[in-house]
């Protein structure tokens, strides 16, 4: 048996490099970023647009949010917490949580790719990024994609682990942290929230008539938590006071704006991801006789359905593609993965990707330093 190159000194040794400087880059960008815009704004209480003081004056503004403007809750709550403490902790922990993001993504792959996966997962997620600046750098937007990314992939990989063709051990105090992790997956997003709920639905299907198991408690509480969740978020009184002050169009003109929106996303801000996707599939399966496994399909439909779920809302913005981007990466570098456990000598061509898309990555960051 070949030994595999993914533990020599000389590859481990770049992927960490490659790491440090990556973060190091993404915390330069930061500092020189100030609190803008919407950050302005959720540094005071939203109740009485006095400046934030105490937890209480975010509970009070967060009532009124969630009254009057939308029902966010959950990471907006967090970003005026990190609001609170000014920029230097705010900067600190967006450069850890784009780290926990990449470490989530390693979930999904074997432990013996785990290091390529992480640095994989750090670069793509500025090369693929179709707006690094509001997904990444301006504070709201970090928390509402960066962060709430990291838990619903979480979620995620809880439910699609139980897919495997080998037994899984059922993981530590899943029937207790499952309730929250569920509610705050599906109070996060308008687009996520709903897809990680019919993430939920398609594994407990596929547990029950392909692998003909018994559903376990904890997934009969995701469900529950994580439906409960998208409905708080979407039915908020907020979001309906706030579509008062929407322009109002003809149906025609409604339907125009929708499509077009919804293309341009398709086109352009995931057009990276999807390109680099579908050539490693094609790669997986055309030459390296790997076949997808329920995971992977069922992860792409749920980016689908998140995409899908951007028709019902007036506008697609870029940083919206964010979390979609993400499920992209994650099916990307499992497939990386598998390729590379069953056709080894492909591994050097992923390698020479990853550290030509780090090049990239680091070569962005710096330009706006």
């Amino acid at each position: 048996m070949k030994k595999k190159t993914l533990f020599s000194k000389n590859n481990l040794l770049i992927y960490i490099l490659l790491s440090v400087v990556i973060l190091l880059l993404e915390f330069m960008y930061h500092r020189i970023t100030p609190f803008m815009m919407d950050d302005i704004w959720y540094s005071t209480n939203l109740a009485t647009n006095e400046p934030l003081k105490t937890v209480m004056d975010v509970f009070e503004g967060q009532v009124w949010h969630y009254n009057n403007w939308g029902g966010r809750s959950v990471t907006h709550t967090l970003l005026q917490l990190i609001l609170m403490g000014g920029e230097l902790f705010a900067d600190i922990l967006n450069v850890c949580a784009a780290a926990v993001l990449a470490l989530v993504v390693t979930l999904f792959v074997s432990k013996d790719y785990k290091a390529f996966c992480f640095v994989g997962a750090l670069v793509m997620m500025i090369g693929f990024n179709p707006n690094i600046q509001y997904s990444m750098f301006w504070q709201a937007g970090s928390v509402n994609y960066l962060y709430s990314t990291s838990w619903i992939l979480v979620f995620m990989y809880a439910f699609l682990r139980e897919t495997a063709k080998a037994e899984t051990k059922k993981l530590k105090g899943i029937d207790i942290w499952m309730v929250p992790l569920a509610l705050i997956t599906g109070w996060s997003n308008e687009n996520m929230g709903p897809a990680s709920f019919c993430l939920a639905i398609m594994v407990v299907l596929y547990i029950k008539y392909k692998k003909k198991k018994k559903i376990a408690f904890w997934m009969w509480e995701g469900l529950f938590f994580s439906l409960l969740g998208s409905v708080i978020c979407i039915l908020a009184p907020g979001n309906f006071v706030r579509s008062e002050f929407s322009e109002g169009l003809s149906a025609s003109e409604v339907i125009r704006e929708r499509f077009l929106s919804m293309l341009t996303a398709g086109c352009s801000f995931l057009l990276p991801s999807v390109l680099v996707l579908i050539f490693v599939a094609v790669t997986a399966y055309k030459y390296c006789l790997v076949v997808p496994e329920a995971m992977e399909i069922i992860l792409l439909i749920t980016g689908g359905l998140a995409y899908m779920a951007m028709i019902l809302s007036p506008h697609f913005p870029d940083r919206a593609a964010f979390g979609i981007m993400m499920v992209n990466i994650a099916v990307i570098m499992r497939l990386m993965s598998r390729i590379s456990e069953n056709t080894e000598g492909i591994k050097k061509y992923f390698d020479l990707f990853i550290y030509t898309d780090a090049i990239y990555a680091a070569a962005l960051l710096i330009s706006r330093i």
